[in-house]
C-alpha cells in the first residue's frame, strides 16, 4: 500500500523542471479532464508514520518550540488574498493547473514581503492541490489505464503538478506528493510548514490498515506516532494548521490527523489480525498491554488522559465494551467502527 518514494529531492526538483512539456490538459500524459466531485467532508487518513519504519531518505523532524502562529491580516499588500484567488480560479481537472500552481507560488509569495502569512498560503495551496487530487479521480477509469500504460509518465506527470498516487488495497488514490513540495516550497515554509512535510511523508509511507482490515503495523507504532502528533497540536498552541477554509482541511488538518490516530488505536474493531475485541465483547489481551504501553511511554501527551478515561471505563466493566466506554469516546468525537459497518 505504501508508495516507492527513493528519488532524492535534487533529483524530485529537476523531474519538475523537465515535466516533458505538459499540456494545459492531463492529455499530455493521455489523462481524462473531469468535473470536480464532492469528496466526503472531514475525512481522515489512515496511515500512520513510524520511526521505524520511515524511510531512510526522510529527515527526522527537528524539535524544540516552534514560533508563535499569528494568523490573520497581515502587510503583504493583499498578496495572500490575490494567491487565493488565483488558486480559486485554477480548473481542478487538468494536471496542468497544479504546475501553474507551484510556480505562481514561488513567483507571488517569493515576491511577497517578509510579513506575509506563510502558513495561511500554504493551507490555501494544500487545499487546491487536494480539491486537483479529487478532480483529476472523477474519471478513475481511464486515470488507471494511462497509469498501467506508461507508469513513469504518468508518475513524473503528477510529481510536476506537486501529486503522487498513493497504493491503497490494490488500487490507488492521488494526494499532496508531501516530499515534491516540500523539495520546491522549502524556502516559502515556515519551521512548523517544514515539519508538517516531514510527518506527512511518513503519513504516506506507512499505512495502518491494509485491505481496510489487516494491521500494517504494531499497536505501540500506531501510539508513537499517535504521540508525535499530539506534540505538534500541542505546540500549535490551539491554533488549527494548516489554517484554511478548504472543505478538504478533513485531510490535511494536524488536529483530524491526530484525531485519526486516536480512532486506530481506539475505535477501529477492524483488523482480522488483530481483533480488539474477542467474541463475549470483552476487550483482548493485545489491546490490553498496548494501552498500558502507551500510558506508561507517552504520560505527558493530551492523548494520554484520553487513553486512561477509556482504559478506566473498560475495566471498571470487566474489560468488556460498555455504554461508559463508549461516551468516553463520544465525548472525544470518536466512534466505535467494526468491519460489519465497512461491509
Amino acid at each position: 500500500m505504501a508508495h516507492s518514494r527513493t528519488a532524492a529531492a535534487a533529483a524530485l526538483v529537476a523531474l519538475v523542471a523537465l515535466a516533458f512539456g505538459l499540456s494545459a490538459t492531463l492529455s499530455a500524459c493521455g489523462l481524462p479532464n473531469a468535473a470536480t466531485p464532492t469528496p466526503a467532508v472531514g475525512t481522515t487518513p489512515t496511515s500512520a508514520p513510524t520511526s521505524a519504519a520511515t524511510s531512510a531518505a526522510t529527515p527526522t523532524p527537528t524539535s524544540g518550540p516552534l514560533p508563535t502562529l499569528t494568523f490573520g491580516p497581515t502587510a503583504a499588500g493583499g498578496v495572500e488574498d490575490a494567491f487565493a484567488k488565483y488558486l480559486a480560479a485554477l480548473p481542478t481537472d487538468a494536471l496542468q493547473s497544479g504546475v501553474d500552481a507551484l510556480a505562481q507560488y514561488k513567483v507571488r509569495i517569493g515576491a511577497a514581503t517578509a510579513a506575509l502569512n506563510l502558513d495561511a498560503v500554504f493551507g490555501d495551496y494544500l487545499g487546491f492541490e487536494y480539491a486537483l487530487g479529487f478532480g483529476l479521480m472523477n474519471d478513475f477509469s481511464a486515470l488507471d489505464a494511462a497509469r498501467k500504460a506508461d507508469k513513469a509518465k504518468f508518475d513524473a506527470g503528477l510529481a510536476a503538478a506537486g501529486l503522487v498516487a498513493v497504493d491503497v488495497d490494490g488500487s490507488f488514490v492521488i494526494e499532496p506528493d508531501f516530499q515534491v513540495i516540500q523539495a520546491q516550497l522549502s524556502a516559502f515554509l515556515t519551521p512548523i510548514g517544514e515539519k508538517y512535510c516531514l510527518m506527512m511523508v511518513a503519513n504516506q509511507d506507512n499505512p495502518v490498515v491494509l485491505g481496510y482490515s489487516e494491521l500494517n503495523v504494531s499497536l505501540a507504532a500506531i501510539g508513537d506516532t499517535l504521540a508525535d502528533w499530539d506534540a505538534l497540536v500541542l505546540e500549535l498552541g490551539g491554533h488549527a494548521y494548516p489554517p484554511t477554509d478548504s472543505m478538504y482541511k478533513g485531510q490535511f488538518v494536524v488536529q483530524e490527523i491526530r484525531r485519526g490516530y486516536q480512532l486506530d488505536l481506539l475505535s477501529y474493531d477492524i483488523y482480522a489480525n488483530m481483533p480488539m475485541f474477542d467474541a463475549n465483547d470483552v476487550l483482548t489481551q493485545d489491546f490490553r498491554d498496548a494501552y498500558s504501553a502507551f500510558l506508561a511511554k507517552h504520560p505527558d501527551t493530551e492523548s494520554a488522559q484520553l487513553v486512561s478515561d477509556y482504559v478506566a471505563a473498560l475495566e471498571s466493566h470487566g474489560w468488556k465494551r460498555n455504554a461508559e466506554a463508549t461516551a468516553v469516546l463520544t465525548a472525544a468525537g470518536l466512534a466505535y467502527l467494526s468491519t460489519e459497518q465497512i461491509g
